[in-house]
């Protein structure tokens, strides 16, 4: 049994080379490669960067507008409730007392654009 001594390209040419040449190669190698491996690391952190600030924004802006819904479905409650109040009591006491007219009953004014 013999055993191959030949060396693929790549490693025949670096022996071929003086010593401080292939540590030169090597080296040159492992900067490319690590320039590389920053390059892509810097990528996928300004991805993750981007991702993550489109998702506030969208989530932000959706809190936004539901509180916004939900402000205003508590102002057309308390609006709807004051005007109720407002028709019970109040219109049904200047009924009973006669010194008023209450608003729903009064009669409107005609003036400009109105006949």
């Amino acid at each position: 049994m013999t055993l191959d001594t030949t060396l693929p390209p790549v490693a025949a040419s670096l022996a071929d080379e003086p010593p401080d040449l292939q540590v030169e190669g090597r080296l040159n190698a492992l900067a490319r490669l690590q320039r590389g491996l920053v390059l892509a690391v810097v990528s996928l952190l300004v991805a993750v960067g981007v991702v993550t600030w489109v998702f506030l924004q969208r989530s932000q802006q959706q809190l936004i507008e539901f509180k916004a819904l939900s402000l205003a479905e508590v102002v057309a409650r308390q609006a709807a409730s004051a005007r109720t109040v407002y028709a019970e009591q109040v219109a049904g006491k200047l009924r009973k007392e006669s010194t008023g007219v209450p608003s729903e009953n009064r009669p409107v004014a005609p003036g400009p654009g109105r006949t």
